[in-house]
């Protein structure tokens, strides 16, 4: 039985001495890279960055309270996408255009959240607790300063901040232990406040539809129907 077992032990070692020497090769080889495309005019730290739901609009935002709106365009490519991860491949062509540049208020606090709205509005909030809205196209793109409308504003910072395009509102979560809901076509922006169920810190906020689900500082998460 010994002899019977040993041609398989041996198999089995050259198996695994096979499967050694090609991942010393794979440790050898370049490693995988991201293309580097470089966007101008950037702030020096990056605090958020966001999408627009329905454009190629762009909002950076940074520590000490300023805003870069970019306008990317992304041209697909038409070549066969190498299946080889090993490839070096080419950058993908994007085309980046600034767009405006601009500060969230006069506080000159961190901002800490941002967002974009299909109406192409650039919703941020920070540290000095207000919620501020920039309209793009209507405000004039000058070099810094402020151009926002003051929307409202916590007792505290305000980490999460997010828009439903599908019912119209923004959203915000402070560290005031505060939910607070936003519509700039009331009178009266903000429409409705919610304290925190659990007296806690809002921490992250997320939304898929009208359902909101808020993560607390305790550890629990709560879900409200926007």
């Amino acid at each position: 039985k010994k002899f019977r077992n040993f041609p398989r032990q041996k198999k089995q070692e050259t198996n695994e001495s096979t499967e050694n020497k090609h991942l010393d090769e794979m440790s050898k080889k370049e490693p995988i890279r991201p293309h580097n495309i470089q966007v101008p005019n950037t702030p020096k730290s990056i605090s958020s960055i966001s999408w627009g739901t329905t454009s190629d609009l762009l909002a950076c935002t940074s520590w000490n309270s300023d805003v870069c709106l970019y306008n990317i365009q992304y041209q697909q490519q038409q070549q066969q996408v190498q299946l080889n991860p090993m490839q070096q491949q080419q950058p993908p062509p994007v085309n980046i255009q600034p767009i405006a540049h601009y500060t969230h208020g006069t506080s000159g606090q961190p901002i800490l959240s941002s967002c974009i709205t299909a109406q192409n509005q650039v919703w941020t909030s920070g540290a000095d607790g207000e919620i501020r809205m920039y309209q793009i196209g209507q405000n004039v793109p000058q070099q810094g300063g402020d151009q926002t409308k003051l929307v409202g504003k916590h007792n505290s910072g305000v980490k999460n901040l997010l828009f439903s395009d599908e019912m119209g509102v923004a959203v915000s979560g402070g560290w005031d232990k505060c939910v607070k809901y936003w519509d700039v076509r009331q009178a009266n922006a903000n429409v409705l406040s919610v304290n925190s169920p659990t007296n806690s810190k809002i921490f992250c906020m997320s939304h898929c539809g009208q359902l909101l689900s808020v993560g607390f500082s305790d550890g629990k998460i709560a879900f409200y129907d926007l």
